[in-house]
């Protein structure tokens, strides 16, 4: 079951990234986390920053709104996505076929 819990500070989302991928967009879930395909390499933070940007882009919120709080240096990433609740979340996940 994947796991998107609102915390008072916004939505928690576990995420996992594939940094090097083909193209960028959702890559379907693996476990309890949804994946994510980057075009970034995993270097000097760019799959990093490719990932705010893609989830800014997707969720229509401002990057300075998404933290990455667990993960930084890793492919298990738990980010922190303020002004967006889990609700929200599912419908667009949903209404992009990625649920």
């Amino acid at each position: 079951m994947l796991d998107l819990e609102d915390t008072a500070e916004g939505l928690r989302l576990d995420l996992k990234v594939q940094p090097n991928a083909r193209r960028s967009g959702w890559a379907g879930r693996h476990g309890d986390r949804l994946k994510v395909a980057l075009t970034a390499p995993p270097v000097d933070g760019k799959a990093n920053k490719a990932l705010i940007e893609f989830l800014a882009n997707f969720a229509s919120i401002s990057k300075s709104g998404i933290e990455i709080v667990r993960g930084e240096a890793s492919r298990e990433k738990t980010l922190l996505l303020r002004g967006l609740g889990a609700a929200r979340m599912q419908e667009l996940l949903k209404d992009a076929g990625v649920l």
